[in-house]
């Protein structure tokens, strides 16, 4: 391992290993690391154990993924033939550093460094210089779960074409199909939530010039694409360091073609509520398809300590404001239990939350102490077993709320 080959060898065969965490931006990285391979002369091969370089992409974020990312680091060095190279690429060694120095990998690449992949090629053709704007739904194998529901979209999305008529179900609408054109809006973010390590791998907040996101728009209209989604952390945020903002680039995309459909994958509910009169205009044209908005907490107390600067009755108000209008985005959002200092009232008002909000898919997280955060260290932990219950409960109303559609009373006695 961490052999260097002379500059008289040809590296022929490379084998990628997809994280299990579904996420579209790490798709994006792993799919731009396979086009720079394979334009610099190299053959992908599915055989780990006969590629000269060996590369796995991880994620960290969350203790179950980082932990998954671990086990697959071990078992690749296991199939690591002699003299090939084990890259591990991906979040996990900015995350957790500690960890990731036990394991004893000579190569390590996070997202903000994939011009490192240019001198351990030796490349002709730069990584910098590889556009990608498409992700396989097999791309998603390594997640079962997220996998099937995927696939299960694709079907209906086909059979709809057929039949003439929508049969995807509201919930789904953020995720992903290979019928989206994927364009990279913006990497990093603004944030300081006191509970997330992300930021400590992607940066500060790196918007993408809107020239070079309106150049992939036009192209995805010649190759036949409608539907674009602006993957970043926070797209909400994008712009703000070049002097713009999300509602400045958004008209520039659909100007493009009367097709355009906008799908914007993550928007902060800062700069949603900040910029929402401006934004309002926009999603009156319908032409705004869904986005996730990570709310986190329906507790103000909570969301304070998790370094969320908005209250929620006020972003209340901004998410019916949408929901209202004639034909408006999808919604999604996150909430997280388990935070220190959750109590039961605060439990309860995240628990509301999945029946006053027009919100169509919540993802329930539990909340999980990441390497050298500030939550790490605050009192008031609570247990994981109680944490557990409180994702079971919120996730199991969610389900029959939103999925189901049972009656608010009938959840309540089931729940």
């Amino acid at each position: 391992m961490g052999v260097h080959f002379s500059l008289n060898e040809r590296l022929s065969k490379f084998f990628i290993s997809n994280s299990a965490h579904p996420c579209t931006e790490i798709i994006l990285d792993v799919n731009k690391i396979r086009s720079f391979y394979l334009a610099n002369g190299w053959e992908e091969t599915q055989n780990p154990q006969e590629a000269d370089d060996l590369i796995i992409s991880t994620c960290a974020y969350n203790q179950h993924y980082e932990v998954s990312a671990v086990e697959d680091i071990r078992l690749r060095k296991l199939q690591l033939k002699n003299g090939a190279r084990l890259i591990v690429a991906g979040c996990l060694s900015k995350i957790n550093p500690e960890l990731f120095d036990e394991l004893k990998v000579s190569e390590r690449i996070a997202p903000l460094e994939l011009s490192k992949f240019d001198d351990l090629l030796k490349a002709k053709k730069s990584i910098e210089s590889i556009t990608v704007n498409k992700v396989d739904i097999d791309d998603y194998k390594a997640n079962p779960l997220f996998y099937k529901v995927v696939k299960a979209k694709e079907k209906l999305e086909k059979l709809s074409g057929k039949l003439g008529m929508n049969l995807v179900p509201n919930w789904m609408a953020t995720f992903p199909t290979s019928r989206w054109f994927v364009i990279r809006g913006s990497t990093g973010c603004m944030g300081t939530c006191t509970y997330c390590a992300v930021r400590k791998a992607k940066g500060k907040l790196k918007s993408v010039l809107p020239e070079l996101i309106i150049d992939q728009v036009e192209s995805a209209i010649k190759q036949g694409f409608s539907e674009i989604s602006l993957a970043g952390d926070d797209m909400g945020a994008w712009g703000v360091d070049l002097g713009s903002n999300l509602a400045e680039v958004l008209p520039k995309i659909l100007a493009v073609s009367p097709l355009v459909r906008v799908n914007l994958r993550f928007v902060e509910p800062k700069y949603l509520i900040g910029l929402i009169d401006k934004l309002i205009p926009i999603f009156e044209t319908g032409r705004i398809s869904a986005f996730c908005v990570p709310i986190q907490s329906g507790s103000d107390k909570i969301l304070r300590k998790m370094g969320r600067d908005y209250g929620i009755l006020q972003l209340e108000e901004v998410l019916k404001r949408i929901a209202g209008l004639p034909c408006p985005p999808k919604l999604a959002s996150i909430i997280m239990v388990g935070f220190p200092g959750e109590t039961k009232d605060d439990l309860e008002l995240s628990s509301e939350l999945i029946d006053r909000l027009p919100v169509d898919f919540f993802q329930i997280l539990p909340y999980e102490g990441r390497p050298n955060t500030p939550s790490l260290n605050f009192p008031d932990q609570i247990p994981e077993d109680e944490k557990k219950r409180r994702h079971d409960k919120l996730l199991r109303k969610f389900k029959l709320r939103k999925i189901v559609h049972l009656p608010s009373w009938v959840v309540e006695k089931i729940c």
